[in-house]
């Protein structure tokens, strides 16, 4: 199962959605290239930007963690955004204590802005109040660290053109709604 909480940089499906399906091939490349998942649920977030309403973000992924199956002997692997200061961190923090992980893999940057202030240990996490619910939760959960694909060498700030190579998240989302509507039009069948 995979559970994808980023309604901006989608792994399947069009962007402004979070959701909730099955993989049942494997996933290489770009996310405009995937094969499309058996979908389990898809629930319409609205927006790219879940600073917007953040209150509604939540409500969307309760949903979500609702309809995970009980007791399944399926992994879940959840993609979450890349937001990790402020309300990142606090969204973040609540996807976590709603989804009761039993690992989370942190990736570091090289560039300290796009990291976390502090590893997500279960310690952490725990001793950070809660935004959304009155308590927090027990975690138990091993926790992995690993550096990000490395950024160019010569790279010497943060947007796209000197990390890695690849075009914009805006261009990344037009790409990807292009590739979604490609699939569901054929567009072969039209004269040229």
């Amino acid at each position: 199962l995979f559970l994808d909480l980023d309604p901006g940089q989608r792994e399947f499906g069009l962007p402004g959605y979070i959701s909730l399906s099955l993989i049942v091939k494997p996933v290489l490349g770009p996310n405009f290239c995937q094969p499309e998942p058996k979908w389990e649920k898809s629930v319409y977030f609205g927006d790219i930007n879940v600073g917007n309403n953040p209150r509604r973000y939540i409500e969307c992924v309760s949903l979500l963690v609702k309809s995970l199956p009980e007791a399944s002997k399926t992994p879940l692997l959840v993609n979450t955004m890349g937001w990790c200061q402020g309300l990142g961190l606090s969204l973040n923090t609540e996807i976590i204590r709603k989804v009761k992980p039993t690992v989370v893999v942190q990736l570091n940057s090289r560039f300290k802005k796009k990291n976390y202030a502090h590893s997500l240990s279960c310690e952490y996490l725990m001793s950070k109040p809660s935004s959304w619910t009155h308590k927090t939760p027990k975690l138990s959960y091993s926790l992995l660290e690993f550096n990000a694909v490395p950024e160019r060498k010569d790279a010497i700030a943060m947007t796209s053109k000197h990390s890695w190579g690849i075009p914009q998240a805006s261009i990344l989302r037009d790409i990807q709604t292009l590739a979604w509507m490609g699939r569901r039009a054929q567009v072969k069948d039209l004269p040229v």
